[in-house]
């Protein structure tokens, strides 16, 4: 059987102020509760920027846009760059994560790291570099305008971004236990 009883409250009689402070306290669990969830730290609020500012560069691409068109395709590039980014370290944060056995491994993360591995990451970043490239030269050499400029330089931003990502995707792969500096010259025993 259950029922409710009442219950009265009074002071607590210590002589000593109250041991919580409400701000401190209260940020250390929030930050608690984020750095533990990397999709919503990370990975939610980087592709609502990256869809946010694609479509704003899309609205903005024709020379129709008017004289604000390029403000805010420069403020658009920004949003895709930052997005994109905070994506990489939603990526980054779960293989971490599951390689150090603080989350669990998912299906859907073996099948990420089967399909993109560190060189293929690279061949598709250095195939964005070498088209940024090429929009800037164009851009350039014909002197066309920011219309071109500036997708060109934000599709340059995010293939550096994703060529780095590789790398340091590559360090997370390192066992330690297998590294020649901690088991000998000769490797794994």
């Amino acid at each position: 059987r259950i029922e409710e009883v009442p219950t009265t409250l009074s002071p607590d009689g210590r002589s000593r102020p109250p041991h919580l402070r409400s701000w401190r306290d209260g940020w250390r669990h929030l930050l608690f509760l984020l750095l533990f969830s990397p999709r919503w730290l990370f990975l939610i609020p980087g592709m609502s920027l990256f869809a946010l500012g694609l479509v704003a560069s899309l609205a903005t691409a024709p020379s129709s846009a008017g004289r604000y068109g390029l403000n805010v395709l420069a403020g658009a590039s920004s949003l895709i760059v930052i997005g994109f980014q905070s994506v990489l370290f939603s990526v980054l944060t779960r293989i971490y994560a599951t390689r150090e056995g603080l989350l669990p491994e998912q299906a859907s993360d073996r099948r990420l790291l089967a399909v993109w591995s560190l060189e293929r990451i690279l061949v598709v970043g250095c195939g964005l570099a070498l088209a940024s490239l090429g929009g800037l030269i164009f851009s350039w050499a014909y002197g066309r305008s920011l219309r071109l400029v500036v997708p060109s330089a934000t599709v340059l931003v995010l293939s550096c971004q994703l060529i780095l990502s590789a790398f340091f995707l590559g360090i997370l792969g390192i066992r330690r236990a297998w590294h020649p500096a901690t088991v000998g010259a000769r490797g794994p025993a």
